[in-house]
């Protein structure tokens, strides 16, 4: 994006650096860093809340199985109790991936880069003019924001291999389920 009088060219690409805004400009660009800083936030809380719905349908998967596996691998069903074991087997395999892959990729707290230690917070007399606490403004949200992408994109990532794990337990579970009603079927119960 290009201010109208051309002085500067912001992205929010991290791949293209940031220059610092023209004097008239640097007080409107600091603000416009502060408000992706706070949706990077808002994205940082949306995984964290995904990463734990995740984990709650897994537990709830999981205690399932546990109350129907008496019922999968019962008397009746000898014939097919090796398939229905290995599907069951699988699903809680995935489903613990899941979760993990949730837990450490995505909900175990790291390091935060906030606004703060500068010139500004730190009483700095030779900050006279406006405009140089909005360059400093503009200088630490700029770090600020990079680091929150890279997290964010980092926990997206790990976010999206659990709910490929997740999909694997429920479609084996789900196997599981479909040899139980078969085989129930054929047997005319």
């Amino acid at each position: 994006m290009t201010s109208r009088r051309g002085e500067s060219e912001l992205s929010l690409d991290p791949s293209v650096p940031a220059t610092v805004p023209g004097d008239d400009a640097v007080k409107a660009a600091g603000a416009v860093l502060a408000a992706a800083c706070q949706a990077e936030e808002t994205r940082f809380s949306a995984l964290n809340t995904r990463a734990v719905s995740l984990v709650s349908a897994s537990s709830l998967i999981t205690a399932l199985i546990g109350i129907y596996s008496k019922d999968f691998l019962g008397a009746g069903l000898v014939e097919v109790r090796g398939p229905i074991a290995f599907f069951l087997a699988v699903t809680l395999v995935a489903l613990i991936a899941a979760v993990l892959v949730s837990i450490i990729g995505v909900l175990l707290p790291a390091d935060r880069l906030t606004f703060g230690n500068n010139q500004i917070t730190s009483n700095d007399p030779l900050l006279q003019a406006e405009v140089e606490v909005h360059r400093v403004i503009w200088s630490d949200y700029v770090q600020v924001l990079e680091v929150l992408q890279a997290r964010n994109k980092g926990k997206a990532r790990a976010l999206n291999a659990a709910y490929v794990l997740f999909t694997a337990a429920v479609v084996f579970g789900a196997v599981s389920v479909l040899i139980v009603i078969g085989y129930s079927i054929s047997l005319g119960t």
